[in-house]
């Protein structure tokens, strides 16, 4: 009986939420399937990024999740690196644009997510741009529409 309940314990308290990689991992696939509320994002974020959001105004957040278009790929987290009580994992996030119901291209990005551990769990509280690739078989039109 005790087993059983050690290995209850210990399902319940390694979690994927529960980690770094989980919280990045859940927040960007929540993210990918659309319809997202500043409730849910609060959720995963704290500090500049929450400060970010927070203070976006309906318009510029509807802008910013605003991502019907892309179907989500892959994330591969290639490195972490923790001390103390913050983690930085630099990962890879691959998608695919969709337009008239056909890939267009897709991209590779680059980031590191700052992540950390507050009261309530682990939370991001900043991602850094590194770089990114776009692979087309087309001309890629980056104008303002």
């Amino acid at each position: 009986m005790k087993l059983i309940l050690m290995m209850i314990f210990i399902s319940v308290a390694c979690t994927k939420k529960n980690t770094p990689e989980g919280v990045l991992s859940d927040f960007i696939s929540k993210r990918f399937e659309g319809n997202i509320d500043k409730e849910v994002i609060v959720e995963y974020i704290t500090g500049e990024l929450a400060q970010e959001i927070e203070t976006m105004s309906d318009e510029e957040f509807n802008e910013f999740v605003a991502i019907d278009q892309l179907k989500k790929r892959k994330l591969v987290i290639s490195n972490k690196s923790c001390e103390n009580n913050k983690c930085y994992l630099t990962y890879l996030l691959s998608y695919n644009t969709i337009e008239d119901g056909q890939k267009a291209f897709q991209t590779d990005t680059k980031k590191i997510a700052e992540i950390s551990n507050t009261e309530s769990g682990w939370k991001i509280s900043k991602i850094t741009h590194l770089k990114t690739f776009h692979d087309s078989k087309q001309e890629i039109d980056i104008t303002d529409k």
